[in-house]
């Protein structure tokens, strides 16, 4: 030790010697190496400032939050909901359809805006004209034409005709069109009359599929057609072109056969005529030989009379005579007079060529009458009377000669032309109009107004589309040509001149032949006339112009008639074929006679079976007909009824078939005269009616009965059953063959008469018998009216009652009504508007429904009435067949008809009740089941239009809707609560979660808003074909349930309740969600559909109380901003029944580098802060490394800056690496659709919820919905993460602050105050607490605020920052809780407001003074700034500037350094070591750890042995792997100084002016030597006062004892000696002790005022330094 002291005190004599000189320059390199820290603290600071500022902006930029919040303020405004905590799920539906309201709006008519497609043209009572004018005029719209043909007659004793007519109803509906899909009429038309017809004109219908909907016609009463009214008019052009030219050519044709007749009348001689005409003219000559006698007496007069004189006036002359009757022989062909040639009547014949050509050699006189009349008495012609006789013979062939003239002027005259109105040619024209009209009118009715009656042109032929129909056929008849020009030929045959004295046969049929040519040429000329096509192309068809003759041809083609037409669609017709129907159905009052038989009635569906003979019915009760064989010669039947044969070939076989054909249909097929239809109805009717037991009690009263088995003969049942069913089916031949070998014969014929009395008796007592049946009949038809009206009124009542009772407990069941009150009674004065107006729109929809269902539930009901109505009707045709049975038995018992007339009778009554059975039957089963039959039908157009967009939904006013609303929710099912002694108050509570489907489409349930009562069919079909179970690959039927089988064909479970109802809600599996039950509201819904679909979905029980989440999410695009908005809102169903709402709104972007200059910059920022973050890590590394080469790498991390330092780097480079993921991995791959197609349809009536391919769409949107839920929650955590880097840089910020004294006030003041604050915070915390616990428990129960402990901390916060709101909810609580709430209140303000907290304020306060008073006056950091600023600039200026005009900062640097000598590195490393030297006070003594290590040592000498218990423990220790014994050795001591140091040291205050002030009068070597010398005297002082108390121990053991008792208040002294000898010791001890520390405590204060003489020397040294430094500035002169 003493050579290195002396070594010690030699370098310490070499540094006193220095010269003062070098003692200068090293403080003035002191001075310089701190103001370059200072200078690179300021450097530091400013660029960490530099790059804060650099990640704050580049974080603005990407977040924008001003942008963001703009879309987030309008998306809250309207989705947000209004509470945080809701009591029903009424209150839920509410906030959705709030939603639904505000964003499904539709867009506004008027604003001058078309917005295709979801404005478009007006048309009915949709559309938006203001905006986009009329269909009509933006498109090529079809007309159509509905004409409805109805006849609501029907069978009494079923539904009455008005209640038909009332219930039925119809209405035009689309299926698939670009526009609305409303109904065209806004209601159902009703018909106003029980049979009529209705016609409706459509000029604005759209294009696309539409559907014609009748609604509850149960028995096709109408008939109808949808008709295109373009197609419609071209074939009605055509018709009326045919008939008109048709009617025209029948009356031409008339004409010209009555012109030509005429004309060949008059080219016929004077005795041809007379035997072809004038024979037949006169009844006289009608009698046997009278022609003869007449025509010879005229033609012998002609022959013998000339010359012979007679008195007669009116006969002068023989030849005059001849000249007359000659006007038809031509003078050229004289000698042939039987040519046709006309004679001039001027000419006259020569009477010797006339005898020449006629008379002959046997021309003599003969006989003349004897009377005027009797050609039989005949007297011969002699002298006497010759010349009357040849007066008279001569006068008559005048009277044929006038008649021969009359018969062509009738001809051409009254036949032809008649009065021009109703006889004559014209009538043949009327005729084939009627009779087109007739015909048309009984099959094709639409035709006929716009034919005979619609037309109203008068303008044939400029305008024959538009011209009347008479018009155009007297254009026909007159031709074009002609009625323009004077028609000549027909103005010669005018009624005067025909009629005209002058007149003679050879005019006459001159003209007829030039009339006839005429016509000709009129026929010809009108059948090339042009027919114009009414249109050149419409749709698929092409019409070019034709002629009338090429119309004409083609409908005779097509078996056109003067009465009849084809059907317009006819494939015959050609060119003229035009199908104008689009849809056609059939119907009328007799429909369900024959309407699905095969459903309905099957035994009265027949097939045609051939009979043997041919039947003509008679009045003969004893041949009731008359029968031939259809086989062979075709042989009449002979006999009568008395005979066998008769029977069995005849009269059976024809009667059978008039039963048959009377109730049996078999549509029209069968041939009349060698077929009938027959069915099994008719199989159950014995053919052999005279065997019938019903008229076999007829025959048992009649008082003859040998007569009466005599008149009806016997017959074999087998024989007239072969005859019957020989042809029919194989299994009736089988049941024959049974019969027969059963044994079944029947009896043989008979004979017997009843002939001409039998007929005669029949002839005059059958009309008394039949008006006595009739009146039966009537009287039986009265009581059945009279029954019939009672059993209505009965039933109107109970339906009635039926109907107030469902509605009673319909209002009684629905508390819809009730929870709005209830709702409405927490703000009854705020609300009262709000809920009344709501009580009534729901009390009017409720109306509304309930209208509705009670009218659909009296068709319902009417319908199941039909069944009792028709056994009604059967037990009243049964008494009425049963009356005129027993009038039959009473007029045979009194002879008023005989027994064959009462078997006639009974025939027909037997026929009667079957067709009135069948009536009756038929009339009670309706034939359309469904209450709705649509009949579909698609309207074409060549610019037909097709819209697939999206609608533009928009939240706000740009933030649009992307494809629609989410909705999901998960349920749980019911189960068994745990047994409980309440479980008799209720039993079941929630269980397991639940993927059962539940819910019920309201659109089949009554009551409902949603309820469609025309998909309420009896039958229970309709429903099948929206929930097809036959799709599903294993349906389940046939379940039991409650001991009874539930869910049969076609209801399977999986889509039927118990009840046979479908399920609305089903499950379907998604990505990344739990199993539950989503909803998706398409973007393309209308308002009004959207409301509806609201309404679908709230009355489906969507959210009911099994449902445990319900989760709302949606997604907006905001354009102008390129920014997506995320909404998602939760609502979480608790047991205690409330709804706890949690929302989720956030926004983002996906397009982050457009190109625009806000994305460059940023782009460019985002890349230098990278940089940045990046050298911040190689910095860190950089200073690990050296650490880890120090060994220093644990003190390094163990530094609370380092590690702030670190974690604040790992979470920038986190930032950095999130950010990036975020562009690579989702922005830049990021999409989503428009619009998704969800379902199947959105205008279906039932099963909206129907996925369209397999849910393929609703898959996609979840896909897409959960990527931007992965985008938010990874933006949530980047922001969050840059959140707490913010803070992390705040920090570090403040400790690179620290160096300066004025801005490190506020980090010393804290790190002065932590210890108190933590030990603050201990005891605030434990009451803070105490407080939120105790105002959990007191009032959690009724306050909001306290209802769970979270948020009790929250309110208690809430309290201490002075938001004292909840005291007015303590204040309202009632009994002791309002006690306990102001104890509350008030103890915790002034508790915790008004003492701790003013605590917290005070320590903070008195830290902050005490660091103000240590830190020194200083200047102000600008002024510092300024001064380093400015020496920089002179450094620089020196540096660079010109000759000697300053020092460089780095060259000064380096000379001061060089001047005052360098400190080696064991100096260097002492310093460093002395400034970071903890030192422990004991009795205001500090000891450091070597020290401490000796004071161990000594102590450790004299420790007293280790006492029994101590002893036990080790021992304990020992046996677990422990040491034995706790004697420790240097290495512990050491341990447990160091970490005695450390934990209860405190680092010694050093200063660097002490340390340059000491270490220039000796260096530190030299302070420490001294300092430790005092310590030693302490000790040695110690020691003797130990030594001198007498103690045990001595030596330097007691002497470190002693120091060790004094210092550490041990207990002095060792051994084994007196308690009372050490007691007294020990005190001495202590004594001592106290004088050695007063002692060092006078070395303290003499070195404290050493010191302050170093800090005088200090603050010289500094004035010299200043001075030297002015010097070395000031330039040389």
């Amino acid at each position: 030790m003493k050579n290195i002291e002396s070594a010690e005190d030699r370098s310490l004599v070499k540094k006193v010697e220095t010269t003062a000189a070098q003692k200068v320059v090293q403080e003035l390199y002191n001075r310089y190496e701190k103001q370059r820290q200072r200078w690179r603290d300021y450097r530091n600071l400013f660029g960490f400032f530099g790059f804060v500022a650099l990640f704050l902006a580049t974080l603005y930029l990407q977040r924008d939050a001003r942008t963001s919040y703009g879309v987030l303020s309008t998306l809250s405004t309207v989705l947000l909901p209004s509470q945080t905590n809701y009591q029903s799920t009424n209150d839920l539906y509410n906030w959705l359809s709030g939603v639904v309201t505000s964003v499904w709006v539709d867009p506004v008519c008027g604003d001058g805006i078309c917005e295709v497609p979801f404005e478009y043209p007006s048309y009915s009572s949709f559309g938006c004209k203001a905006d986009c004018g009329l269909l009509t005029e933006a498109l090529n719209l079809s007309t159509i034409q509905i004409d409805l043909y109805f006849d609501f007659t029907h069978l009494s004793g079923s539904m009455s005709s008005s209640d038909l007519m009332s219930q039925t109803s119809w209405n035009l509906c689309p299926q698939n069109i670009a526009y609305s899909s409303n109904c065209y009429y806004s209601s159902d038309n009703t018909f106003d009359r029980i049979s009529g017809e209705q016609h409706d004109t459509l000029s604005d219908v759209p294009p696309g599929q539409w559907e014609f909907a009748l609604k509850r016609d149960i028995f096709n009463k109408v008939q109808g057609a949808v008709r295109d009214v373009t197609l419609l008019d071209a074939s009605v052009f055509y018709y009326k072109v045919y008939i008109a030219e048709a009617a025209a050519l029948a009356e031409q044709n008339f004409e010209i056969s009555l012109l030509t007749n005429a004309t060949n009348i008059t080219t016929m001689d004077f005795w041809s005529f007379a035997d072809q005409y004038v024979r037949n003219s006169n009844t006289t000559y009608s009698a046997t030989n009278a022609w003869s006698f007449y025509r010879g007496w005229a033609y012998n007069a002609t022959c013998t009379c000339n010359g012979i004189s007679f008195s007669s006036s009116n006969v002068t002359d023989v030849n005059s005579v001849l000249s007359y009757l000659n006007a038809t022989v031509s003078p050229s062909n004289i000698n042939n007079y039987a040519n046709t040639s006309f004679l001039s009547p001027s000419q006259n014949a020569d009477y010797t060529l006339y005898q020449n050509a006629y008379c002959s050699a046997s021309s003599n006189l003969q006989y003349t009458l004897s009377n005027s009349s009797d050609v039989t008495s005949l007297i011969a012609v002699n002298s006497t009377n010759q010349a009357s006789w040849c007066a008279t013979g001569l006068a008559l062939t005048q009277t044929w000669r006038s008649y021969f003239l009359s018969v062509v002027r009738s001809l051409l005259i009254d036949q032809r032309l008649g009065d021009q109105k109703t006889t004559g040619k014209i009538a043949k024209r009327n005729a084939v109009l009627s009779n087109m009209q007739t015909y048309l009118t009984s099959n094709y009715p639409e035709l006929v107004s716009p034919i005979f009656s619609d037309p109203t042109g008068t303008n044939a032929n400029g305008d024959p589309i538009n011209c009347q129909l008479s018009i155009l056929t007297q254009l026909y008849v007159d031709s074009y040509q002609l009625q323009i020009s004077p028609q000549r030929a027909a103005l010669n045959l005018t009624r005067k001149y025909v009629y005209s004295s002058t007149v003679d046969m050879i005019n006459l049929r001159q003209r007829s032949v030039a009339r006839v040519a005429e016509v000709d040429e009129q026929i010809a000329y009108v059948s090339a006339a042009v027919v114009p096509a009414p249109w050149t192309t419409y749709q698929n068809y092409t019409l070019a112009n034709s002629t009338v003759n090429n119309v004409y041809s083609a409908f005779i083609a097509a078996n056109s008639s003067n009465s009849t037409v084809p059907d317009p669609a006819a494939a015959r017709l050609d060119a003229f074929s035009i199908s104008y129907n689009l849809l056609y159905w059939q119907g009328n009052t007799t429909a369900y006679l024959v309407s699905d038989l095969i459903d309905r009635g099957p035994a009265y569906v027949g097939q045609c079976v051939a009979i043997p003979v041919s039947c003509a019915a008679t009045s003969n009760s004893s041949n009731p007909f008359t029968c031939a064989y259809l086989s062979g010669s075709q042989a009449p039947v002979t006999g009568n009824m008395s005979t066998s044969s008769y029977r069995e070939d005849c009269e059976i076989p024809c009667n059978h078939k008039l039963d048959c054909n009377a109730v049996c249909e078999c549509y029209g097929t069968c041939d009349s005269n060698t077929e009938y239809c027959e069915c099994s109805t008719c199989d159950n009717m014995d053919s052999n009616a005279a065997a019938d037991s019903q008229f076999q009690s007829i025959v048992s009263v009649v008082q003859d009965q040998a007569s009466a088995a005599a008149a009806i003969a016997s017959v074999s049942s087998l024989s007239g059953r072969r005859l019957l069913h020989q042809r029919y089916r194989r299994q009736l031949m089988r049941e024959l063959e049974e019969e027969a070998r059963s044994g079944v014969e029947g009896g043989g014929g008979g004979g017997g008469g009843g002939g001409g009395g039998s007929e005669r008796s029949l002839l005059q007592t059958t009309t008394n018998v039949t008006d006595q049946l009739a009146s039966v009949v009537t009287q039986i038809q009265a009581v059945g009216i009279q029954q019939t009206a009672i059993s209505s009124q009965m039933n109107t009542l109970k339906s009635e009652v039926d109907r107030a009772q469902q509605l009673a407990q319909a209002r009684a069941n629905d508390d819809r009504v009730l929870n709005l009150i209830a709702a409405g009674q927490a703000n009854l004065q705020a609300g009262q508007a709000v809920i009344e107006a709501k009580l009534e729109e729901i009390i009017g929809k409720q109306n509304q429904a309930l209208s509705i269902a009670q009218s659909s539930q009296a068709a319902l009901t009417a319908i199941e009435n039909l069944a009792q109505q028709q056994l009604s009707a059967l037990q009243s045709l049964e008494d009425t067949v049963n009356s005129q049975l027993s009038s039959l038995k009473t007029a045979t018992y009194q002879g008023t008809i005989t027994l064959l007339q009462a078997l006639q009778l009974w025939k027909t009554a037997r026929r009667n009740k079957a067709v009135s059975t069948k009536a009756a039957t038929l009339a009670n089963i309706p034939i359309q089941s469904n209450p709705e039959v649509d009949y579909l039908f698609t309207m074409e157009n060549v610019d037909f239009v097709t819209y697939n967009s999206s609608r533009e939904r928009d939240i706000g006013l740009t933030n649009r809707l992307v494809g629609g609303m989410f909705l999901h929710v998960t349920r749980v099912n019911e189960t068994t609560c745990a047994s409980s002694k309440f479980n008799n108050l209720q039993n079941t509570c929630t269980g397991e979660r639940s993927i059962i489907p539940y819910g019920v489409d309201p659109v089949f349930k009554m009551g409902t808003q949603s309820y469609n009562p025309s998909l309420d069919d009896p039958a229970g079909l309709i429903v099948t074909q929206y929930y097809n179970c036959s799709a599903l690959t294993n349906p389940t039927y046939n379940l039991t349930y409650l001991n009874q089988s539930v869910n049969p064909a076609p209801y399977c479970a999986e889509l039927y309740n118990h009840q046979d109802m479908p399920y609305l809600y089903h499950y379907f599996p998604l990505a990344k969600r739990k199993p539950g039950f989503p909803v998706w509201f398409d973007i393309n819904l209308s308002a009004d559909m959207a409301s509806s679909f609201m309404t679908y979905v709230q009355e489906g029980l969507y959210l009911d109380q099994y449902v445990q989440n319900f989760v709302v999410q949606l997604v907006t695009y905001n354009a102008q901003l390129k920014m997506f908005g995320f909404y998602e809102v939760t609502f979480k169903f608790t047991d205690g029944g409330s709804v706890l709402v949690n929302n989720n709104l956030f926004t983002f972007r996906t397009e982050l580098y457009t190109g625009s200059r806000h994305d460059r910059v940023r782009y460019a920022m985002e890349i230098i802060l990278f940089a940045f973050i990046g050298l911040f890590w190689v910095f860190n590394l950089h200073e690990m490394l050296r650490m880890i080469r120090k060994r220093n790498f644990l003190s390094y991390l163990l530094s609370g800056w380092n590690q702030i330092e670190i974690f604040s780097n790992l979470i920038l480079m986190a930032c950095a690496i999130m950010w990036r993921m975020y562009i690579r991995y989702h922005a830049n791959s990021f999409t989503m659709n428009v619009r998704y197609d969800v379902y199947s349809s959105l205008n279906t009536p039932a099963n909206m919820l129907a996925l369209n391919n397999g849910g393929d769409q609703l898959a996609l949107v979840n896909d897409h919905i959960n990527r931007v839920k992965e985008i938010v929650t990874l933006l949530n955590w980047y922001y969050t993460l840059n959140g707490i880097s913010i803070l992390l840089l705040l920090a570090r910020i403040l400790r690179r602050m620290d160096f300066q004294p004025r801005l490190g006030v506020v980090t010393r003041s804290l790190w002065l105050a932590g210890p108190d604050l933590i030990h603050f915070g201990i005891v605030a915390g434990m009451v803070f607490v105490g407080y939120a616990m105790m105002g959990h428990l007191l009032f959690g129960n009724a306050i909001d605020d306290f209802s769970s402990f979270g948020d009790s901390i929250n309110c208690c916060f809430q309290l201490l920052l002075g938001d004292i709101d909840v005291n007015n909810s303590l204040r309202a609580l009632g009994g002791l809780q309002s006690v306990a709430g102001a104890i509350f209140f008030w103890s915790f303000e002034l508790l915790v407001f008004m003492v701790l907290l003013n605590f917290l304020l005070a320590i903070i306060v008195d830290a902050f003074s005490e660091v103000k008073e240590r830190t020194e006056e200083t200047v102000g950091m600008h002024t510092e700034l300024f001064q380093m600023f400015r020496d920089q600039w002179r450094s620089w200026a020196g540096a660079y500037g010109r000759g000697g005009h300053g020092v460089s900062e780095a060259k000064l640097g380096a000379l001061l350094k060089q001047w005052s000598g360098e400190k080696t590195t064991e100096e260097k490393k002492e310093v460093d070591d002395l400034r970071r030297e903890k030192l422990l006070t004991i009795l205001n003594e500090d000891l450091d750890e070597a020290t401490l290590i000796e004071i161990f040592n000594e102590c450790l000498k004299d420790a007293p042995d280790m006492a029994e218990k101590e002893r036990k423990r080790f021992s304990l220790l020992k046996f677990f792997g422990g040491r034995d014994v706790p004697n420790a050795d240097q290495a512990e001591i050491a341990l447990a100084a160091h970490y005695i140091i450390d934990r209860f040291g405190q680092e010694a205050e050093y200063d660097e002016d002490l340390e340059v002030a000491q270490d220039g009068a000796g260096g530190i070597k030299a302070f420490k030597e001294r300092a430790a010398e005092r310590v030693e005297a302490a000790r040695i002082a110690a020691a003797n006062a130990a030594a001198s108390s007498g103690g045990e121990g001595g030596g330097l053991g007691g002497e470190e004892k002693a120091a060790m008792g004094a210092l550490g208040g041990g207990e002095g002294g060792g051994g084994k000696g007196n308690a009372s000898l050490r007691e007294a010791a020990l005190e001495k001890e202590r004594d001592m002790l106290a004088q050695a520390l007063e002692r060092l405590a006078e070395v303290q204060r003499e070195l404290a005022e050493g010191q302050r003489n170093l800090m005088q020397g200090q603050r010289q040294l500094a004035e010299q330094q200043s001075k030297l430094v002015q010097l070395i500035n000031e330039q040389p002169t």
